[in-house]
């Protein structure tokens, strides 16, 4: 709390000097190393607590710091394990506080981290005072563990995340016409599901590891539409960019993907076969690149990947697609041959 106040001495005299300065995300960004710190000194404390050397406590801390900001990229082929990992990882929730939406799951987040590794302290201190069964010691250390992730769990379901944007501009949320288009959709769910060709150039921006940042780019839009559904499916076929042939010439698709698959290091038998996904559905009009496919109510609609600077559809484009599949579509039509104008 101290070092927070010796920011907030420079606040006070940037409130003098800069005009119309946004004072939601100036504090947004100290609860967030406020948060942070608070974490760290109660992850710290319960190091202390296990060595009576300070380097040994020191190093074992920062060991565990590394672990935190580390662990979302841990086990990211499997769904339960990806889930889990991500939520305990530390990285970017510090980041969002930062530029200005706060949310509950991420303040849960840290003091939920806070109060368990307090808890752990508190056990260790009580069991030097007086001798305990270790397996009593284990149930309290593992029933910290399971209440803090039981919390967590149900805490991260978007219908019950809060969001609080605190900038001035709002600029971590929506503008108010793609909410309005959001609300018109009710709550009937919506269906997105991500086509991942492993032998395209695109694949590395939908594979597993990245699933979780596939997530939180989607957020803004699940914040007020929760019932929207995001599903992944993985295949391998052919790929229309031009150094695949020339990258593989005389192999089949089946050796392509193997080596591919080995690159990759990740298993080959997750993906679907060409004639398996060409059942399901045709992509050669999309060239076999990455696209999301998104359903309601009984229409679909492709939302497309860019090969520019900015590879995902933002905003304009996502709302763009959620409205053909809501409202009523425009009819175009192109006339010529009568003297009209060209």
């Amino acid at each position: 709390l101290c070092m927070i106040v010796m920011l907030g001495i420079l606040i006070v005299f940037a409130a003098f000097q800069i005009e119309s300065m946004d004072y939601g995300l100036i504090f947004s960004g100290l609860l967030a190393i406020y948060l942070l710190l608070g974490a760290y000194a109660a992850i710290g404390l319960f190091m202390s607590c296990l060595s009576t050397y300070q380097v040994v406590a020191a190093l074992a801390t920062f060991a565990l710091f590394a672990l935190l900001k580390f662990v979302g990229t841990l086990w990211q082929e499997y769904d339960l394990l990806r889930d889990l990992t991500g939520y305990l990882s530390i990285s970017g929730r510090t980041e969002n506080m930062i530029m200005g939406l706060v949310t509950s799951r991420d303040v849960l987040y840290y003091l939920l981290i806070t109060a368990m590794f307090l808890a752990f302290a508190y056990f260790k201190l009580k069991s030097v005072r007086a001798s305990e069964n270790g397996f009593i010691s284990f149930l309290k250390y593992t029933g910290a563990v399971a209440v803090v992730l039981a919390i967590g769990y149900f805490t991260s379901i978007p219908q019950f995340i809060g969001y609080w944007d605190v900038t001035r501009t709002n600029s971590n949320t929506i503008s108010p016409g793609s909410q309005e288009v959001l609300k018109q959709m009710g709550d009937a769910p919506v269906e997105g599901t991500t086509y991942i060709n492993l032998l395209d150039n695109t694949y590395y921006r939908g594979a597993p590891e990245a699933r979780n940042s596939d997530k939180r780019r989607w957020e803004r839009y699940i914040r007020f539409k929760p019932q929207f559904h995001l599903n992944y499916v993985y295949y391998y076929d052919s790929s229309f960019d031009e150094s695949f042939s020339k990258n593989n010439a005389g192999l089949t698709l089946e050796e392509i993907s193997k080596k591919r698959a080995k690159s990759y290091n990740t298993n080959k038998d997750r993906f679907k076969t060409p004639e398996e996904i060409r059942k399901e559905i045709n992509l050669f009009p999309e060239k076999n690149r990455l696209v999301m496919l998104v359903k309601y109510k009984g229409r679909e609609t492709f939302l497309r990947t860019f090969n520019d600077m900015i590879f995902w559809p933002l905003e304009t484009e996502t709302i763009a697609a959620l409205s053909r599949l809501s409202g009523p579509l425009p009819r175009i039509a192109f006339l010529q041959g009568e003297e009209e104008r060209s």
